[in-house]
């Protein structure tokens, strides 16, 4: 079966352009703002949410993890409460969404997000989201993600199982090994540990989460592990962001 098992339905959804934008740019502005309520909502999963979990969690940011299902997301759109797709974090009562813009919030409140290192953190969150894109096909049988308007699949675009298998190879013979092997080029350019260098950033939690659920096979059914196979420094920055305390803790935490 090739739909992903732990990241499938409702990961990316991304609103166009000023949306997009205006998000960024509330959660620049706010970053150092001290909210006294946050609520962040995302499947049962890690998913695209679970970096911005983390990058909560390694800032000592208290905050509501709420993990909703399918059923629970369809009376949400038809309440028009849904806003985009997954996640979304309200701030004080406020919902936003677009689950890098969150992230980057998230993380210039905890310390992962230096000015100094903007531009290298967004390059690396850029090449990583076009590795997510990639994968699309395969979360959801389909050449397009869901309608935001209905939730549903489109039937026009579904994809057959040739299609799916030749998705799939592509994916683990070139796109992924070649899409990988340039992030790993980026931590060895930095010195490592992390893609910019000592610093662990948001960019490094992204990666810690794909790196992580491809080696165990929870990424994504039918992508391989042998994808990593020439990335010693990403298994390494993955294995290292997993032994940090608060990591830790957390992953301790959702295991109770």
């Amino acid at each position: 079966m090739l739909a992903g098992k732990a990241y499938t339905i409702a990961t990316t959804g991304c609103l166009a352009g000023v949306a997009a934008a205006s998000t960024y740019l509330f959660v620049r502005r706010h970053a150092n703002n001290h909210p006294k309520q946050l609520r962040l909502t995302y499947l049962d999963m890690p998913g695209v949410a679970e970096p911005i979990r983390l990058a909560l969690a390694i800032g000592s940011i208290p905050f509501e993890d709420k993990r909703i299902g399918y059923e629970e997301i369809a009376s949400m759109r038809a309440a028009g409460e849904l806003f985009s797709q997954l996640p979304l974090l309200d701030i004080d009562g406020v919902r936003y969404a677009q689950s890098n813009a969150l992230l980057r919030w998230a993380g210039a409140r905890a310390g992962l997000y230096p000015d100094r290192l903007q531009l290298e953190i967004d390059s690396a969150l850029e090449q990583m989201a076009d590795i997510q894109k990639a994968m699309t096909p395969l979360w959801y049988r389909n050449a397009l993600s869901r309608s935001p308007a209905s939730g549903s699949l489109y039937e026009a675009t579904a994809l057959s199982g040739d299609q799916l298998d030749g998705v799939l190879r592509a994916l683990n013979s070139d796109l992924l090994p070649v899409r990988f092997g340039q992030l790993e080029r980026l931590v060895t350019r930095s010195g490592g540990p992390f893609l910019t260098g000592d610093h662990v950033t948001i960019a490094d939690l992204t990666c810690h989460v794909m790196v992580d659920g491809i080696l165990d096979g929870s990424y994504c059914d039918g992508v391989s592990a042998s994808v990593l196979d020439e990335c010693a420094q990403l298994r390494n920055l993955s294995a290292t962001l997993a032994r940090h305390p608060k990591v830790v803790e957390w992953n301790e935490r959702g295991q109770a």
